[in-house]
This record gives C-alpha cells, sequence and structure tokens, in this order.
C-alpha cells in the first residue's frame, strides 16, 4: 500500500513563507512608493517662490517631514537641494543648503531625543533655518534694509506653513475614517497650493505644467464640492500666477468662472464638468488674453481634462473626502457633528483626570 509523502504541516508552513515574502515585497513597493511621493513633494516645495524671491515652503516642508516621517528625511533633502539648484543661485543656493543641513542636524537630534516634537518647536526650528545662514551672510555683506525685510517675511511665513504641513502629513482624520475640519481643509489646500507654485515654470512639449495642474485642481473640486467647490478652488488657484509672476488678476477670473461652470454641470459626472470648464476657459481666454495666450490656455484644459478622465476613481473619493467647499450631504454634517463631540468628549476627560 502506497505511503501519502506529502506532508502536511511541512506545506502549510510553505505556504505562510511564500505569504510573509509576498507581505515583505508588497511593504517594500509601498515604502518606495511613499518614499517618492515625498521627495517628488519636496522637490516642487524646493522649487516654490513667492513674489519671485522668498522661498517658505521648503524649510516648512522638510521640518515637518523629518517631526513626522524622519525615515525619509536624506531622500527629501536631496531632491528639495535639487528643487532649490533649479530656481536659486549663488550666494543664494549656499544659503539654502546651509540651512537644509542646520534643519537636517538640529531637528533630527531634537525628534531623537524628545518624542512627539511640539509642532511651535518644529516651527520655530524651520523659521531658524533661514534667519541663521541668510542672517550670516547677510551680517558679512553689504545689503541693505530691503534683504532683511524680506528675510524676515520669509521666515514668518515658514511658521504658519510648517504647522499647516505638520497637520497634512499627520493626516489623522484620515487615519480615524472620520472627516476634515475647517482648519484641516485650508491646510491641504495651502499644501496642494505650494505644489502648483514647484511647478512654474517646467513645461510639457512647451505647455505650461502650472496651468494643468491647476486646470486638474478646479475640475477635481468641481466634480466633489459643486458649484461653490470649483469656484472657491478657481479663486485659490488664480492666486498662484499673480504669486509667482506678478500676473494681472485675470487668472483669478478665468479659474474662477470655468470652475462654476464645471460644478453647475457635476451632476452630469466628469462628461458635464469637463465641458463646462473648457467652456470657461475659452469664454474668458478671448476676453482676457491675446491670440497666443489662447492657444496655451486650451492646450493645458484640454490637457487637464484628459487627465481628470483618466484620474482612478480612488483619487476622487479621496478629494471627495477633502470637501473644498460646496454643499456636502447630511451625512457628511452628522459625522462632522459626531467627530467634534468626541473632540469635546475627550478635552473634558483630559481635565477631569
Amino acid at each position: 500500500m502506497a505511503e501519502d509523502t506529502e506532508i502536511r504541516p511541512f506545506r502549510r508552513l510553505e505556504t505562510r513563507r511564500a505569504k510573509r515574502r509576498r507581505a515583505e515585497r508588497t511593504g517594500a513597493a509601498v515604502s518606495i512608493g511613499a518614499t517618492l511621493a515625498y521627495a517628488g513633494a519636496a522637490f516642487l516645495l524646493g522649487r516654490a517662490t513667492v513674489f519671485g524671491e522668498l522661498h517658505p515652503f521648503w524649510p516648512a516642508f522638510y521640518a515637518a517631514l523629518l517631526a513626522v516621517r524622519p525615515e525619509v528625511g536624506w531622500a527629501a533633502a536631496l531632491a528639495t537641494a535639487a528643487g532649490l539648484a533649479s530656481v536659486v543661485r549663488g550666494q543664494a543656493f549656499l544659503a539654502a543648503l546651509l540651512g537644509l543641513l542646520f534643519l537636517r542636524l538640529t531637528l533630527g537630534r531634537l525628534t531623537r531625543k524628545v518624542k512627539g516634537t511640539p509642532g511651535v518647536a518644529v516651527a520655530g526650528v524651520g523659521a531658524a533655518s533661514i534667519i541663521v545662514p541668510k542672517g550670516l551672510l547677510l551680517a558679512l555683506g553689504q545689503d541693505g534694509l530691503d534683504q532683511v525685510l524680506a528675510l524676515i517675511c520669509e521666515a514668518l511665513l515658514a511658521v504658519p506653513l510648517a504647522l499647516a504641513f505638520l497637520l497634512v502629513l499627520g493626516n489623522k482624520a484620515r487615519q480615524e475614517m472620520a472627516v476634515p475640519l475647517g482648519e484641516e481643509v485650508a491646510c491641504w489646500l495651502v499644501f496642494l497650493l505650494g505644489m502648483l507654485l514647484g511647478l512654474h515654470g517646467l513645461k510639457l512639449a512647451g505647455i505650461s505644467l502650472l496651468d494643468i495642474g491647476a486646470g486638474l485642481l478646479v475640475l477635481l473640486a468641481s466634480l466633489t464640492g459643486g458649484a461653490g467647490g470649483g469656484t472657491v478652488a478657481g479663486v485659490a488657484v488664480g492666486l498662484v500666477p499673480t504669486l509667482t509672476s506678478l500676473a494681472p488678476p485675470s487668472w483669478i477670473a478665468l479659474y474662477a468662472v470655468s470652475g462654476l461652470l464645471g460644478g453647475m454641470l457635476a451632476s452630469f459626472r466628469r462628461a458635464g464638468v469637463a465641458l463646462g470648464f473648457l467652456l470657461g476657459v475659452l469664454l474668458l481666454s478671448v476676453y482676457f488674453f491675446n491670440r497666443a495666450a489662447i492657444v496655451g490656455n486650451i492646450e493645458a484644459a484640454l490637457l487637464a481634462v484628459a487627465l481628470f478622465f483618466l484620474m482612478p476613481e480612488g483619487v476622487v473619493r479621496y478629494v471627495d473626502w477633502l470637501p473644498l467647499a460646496g454643499e456636502r450631504t447630511e451625512e457628511y454634517w452628522q459625522r462632522r457633528l459626531r467627530r467634534m463631540e468626541d473632540r469635546i468628549r475627550e478635552q473634558l476627560r483630559q481635565l477631569a483626570a
């Protein structure tokens, strides 16, 4: 009589090992993907410029990243340096590199010694990374009062930006499967606008990536937030060209009207939003811009619409979780009320303790 040579315990053990190897490979892939995402954000925020000379975004983001995700610190540092190298030169680039090194050494040591470093301390170190190297170089040079005032403004802007990025990177509301409060939505908008600022000057086949990204953001806001969401996102996005190159405020009208028309047709889902958005871009471009600018606006809008239709449904659901504006269902407000009640109960429990 033939014996069964298969030993089932060993077969189950081999199955568990195979599952463990698959899980490890998946975890490594997720880790690599997250590192690339953080590095991409660091690169764009390293390029982000306000009024052509202020760079408050990169120290704020890198400080928040070291506090929340220190394991990607070196990758983000290299990406930030690459972004800075593409927009600044000479003494300004040297000061930025010194500030980056200052952040890495100071905040890295602080987060290792103090678990759960307070956000105010993180923001203060981020501002100090601007003041210390640039102040030293200004003291050695012959710069005037305007350079000192620009340094102070840049450091002051970095403080609220660091606090906003801490909330975005922590993302506690998403982890709790709750709904974001007003301040969380505002922080996400600041983060997205900083990413758009970093796209300034980058082109694809002669078409500005800033225009494509701005159009895509307005389309997503119109789809998930209706007319109100599209209009608010359009106004916010229209400020980006004004902040980067002191462009006229006609961009605000262009994106606001396009978002309004797209949001009005949101009941027809992506096709309706795209139709309303393109109609707004065409009408306002003819009214405000010259022939060359009209062609560039339409090309960028068409590419944004193409990416909009290729966008995975998961991204749309995430944007829907993060309401930019507009009306929301009764369920949304009930969930938000429950979250606020939970916060109040937790604060009362801490007070009683």
